[in-house]
């Protein structure tokens, strides 16, 4: 039986893959040797992660998590200017209040010849300059896999060095979990693999366009993470009375769920989240609605520490909580199954959904759900007009 690498590089991407029937699909036909900086046989198991015979759990640290942090920050997001002219979310960037370096590059990036300093150009020097990791090496010798299957085309420092590894070793590489905005939002972090899955036609033309791979190398095939709510459907779900009553609120009121922004993309998300509270208590939201606060992955708890025992509002985090607060800037938690179950209740009986220009705008409507935007303060409304917002 032939072996395939499956490398994820963030807590999202387990709840993605890992728990979805992708994953038994794998293991029908090959051997699928999960690399992931958290998991190994004895935390998969404790996590409920799926057994089996043909499936094993690596943890691996990245060699060059350094390096491709440097490259991203100091030349991919400085020098590559190729996308300047037409895409709306660089110019954003662009006006952020940058360290003087990074203020210098992008000066530097502006001369020169925007179709040579792309990301493949970046790319092709990573795969020459970063070095090369004894583990991941050794595991390839041992395993010989017949293709590298990344969660993204190298968002994430592990997706990248694993996608760098596959093409010095000519493993042919494939990305399966990519978002519906990463044409443009993670354009310049691109490690363009062999062959890459997105959502639907429209996304395959903006990734062939934005980044030159082959119309036969792209596949329409679905979006893997909304899977669960088909899914879920087939489960017994709570009623709209159990539900409210097992998070302590008013089943006889209607519900808003505000599912919370990343603290990178939406800074103010505490302060709009008071005040939103406050319009409650000041019996100023007709009809007085429960309010269900989703805190993002990526989010703390400390913002909302205040409002934890006001009544008729709920806030909880969207999965059980894998890394300390305070340890890292990246995602907290994982969802499980209990997890994806709950996200399908709390949209199923949503009366209307708050955000800050997120998915959660396409899985409101899948329930039918209004949904509201935020468009406010003014210097962060320009989300809005980003181009993969205006398409949905």
């Amino acid at each position: 039986m032939q072996t395939i690498f499956l490398g994820l590089g963030r807590l999202s991407h387990a709840s993605d893959i890992l728990r979805s029937p992708l994953l038994q699909a794998l293991a029908d036909r090959y051997r699928v040797v999960v690399l992931s900086t958290h998991l190994d046989n004895t935390t998969a198991e404790k996590e409920r992660f799926l057994a089996h015979q043909h499936i094993s759990y690596v943890k691996i640290k990245e060699t060059n998590e350094r390096f491709f942090g440097y490259s991203n920050r100091y030349f991919r997001l400085s020098l590559i200017h190729r996308y300047d002219s037409w895409l709306l979310t660089r110019h954003w960037y662009y006006r952020k209040n940058h360290p003087l370096i990074i203020r210098l590059t992008m000066q530097f990036g502006k001369i020169l010849p925007r179709q040579i300093f792309d990301a493949e150009l970046f790319t092709k020097l990573e795969t020459f300059f970063a070095k090369k990791s004894p583990a991941l090496e050794a595991l390839i010798q041992k395993e010989k896999p017949v293709a590298m299957v990344t969660a993204t085309p190298g968002y994430t420092t592990l997706e990248a060095e694993l996608i760098i590894v596959a093409r010095r070793h000519r493993i042919p590489s494939i990305a399966i979990d990519i978002n519906y905005d990463n044409a443009y939002s993670q354009a310049k972090f691109v490690r363009r693999t062999d062959y890459i899955s997105v959502w639907n036609n429209r996304m395959k033309k903006e990734i062939g366009d934005a980044h030159g791979y082959a119309e036969s190398h792209i596949r329409a095939v679905g979006c893997l993470r909304f899977d669960h709510y088909a899914n879920d459907q087939k489960r017994k779900l709570l009623s709209r009375e159990e539900f409210l009553v097992s998070k302590g609120l008013n089943p006889k009121k209607p519900l808003v769920v505000y599912v919370g922004p990343s603290p990178i993309t939406y800074p103010p998300r505490g302060t709009f989240a008071k005040g939103f509270i406050e319009l409650k208590e000041q019996h100023l939201l007709k009809p007085d609605p429960n309010i269900l606060i989703r805190l993002h992955p990526h989010d703390v708890w400390e913002p909302y520490e205040p409002f934890t025992n006001i009544p008729e509002v709920r806030i909880e985090r969207a999965g059980k909580q894998r890394v300390k607060d305070q340890l890292t800037k990246g995602q907290k938690v994982e969802m499980d199954d209990e997890d994806l179950v709950n996200l399908t209740e709390t949209l199923r009986y949503a009366d209307v959904v708050i955000n800050y220009v997120s998915t959660m705008i396409i899985e409101a409507c899948i329930f039918d759900k209004p949904v509201i935007s935020v468009g406010y303060p003014s210097e962060l409304a320009i989300a809005n007009d980003y181009e993969f917002n205006k398409a949905l």
